[in-house]
């Protein structure tokens, strides 16, 4: 869990950060230190509980504990969700309440589907 760049604000160009919202769910990150497996099942999750999710690209690591975690020794599978902030790293930061709860809801919801029988190896 971290938080993302919301793009709905006039000095990021959408059409190269992507278009993350304010209240449109939490960010189901894609990328090089995502494991696939484990973002699809995240997306199936939010789908299975109604939860609504935006989808973020990255074209390299994220700058995140992900990323660290992923790399870290013989790394691990790892998954990232995000929750979208206006204005980071400024006086101003806002985030939507809606956002965070939905964040900790598909959290959970995919911690209770898990088996112990799963297998995220890509």
């Amino acid at each position: 869990m971290d938080v993302t760049h919301a793009t709905d604000c006039p000095t990021i160009n959408k059409q190269q950060e992507g278009d993350i919202r304010l209240g449109g769910g939490p960010v189901i990150d894609r990328g090089p230190n995502v494991n696939p497996r484990l973002f699809d099942r995240m997306v199936a999750t939010a789908t299975g509980a109604g939860i609504n999710y935006q989808v973020a690209a990255h074209g390299r690591g994220t700058g995140t504990d992900a990323n660290a975690m992923q790399l870290n020794r013989a790394g691990l599978a790892a998954g990232l969700i995000s929750i979208p902030n206006r204005y980071m790293h400024s006086a101003v930061e806002m985030i939507a309440l809606d956002d965070i709860d939905r964040a900790a809801d598909l959290l959970a919801a995919f911690m209770a589907g898990l088996t112990g029988e799963d297998d995220f190896r890509p």
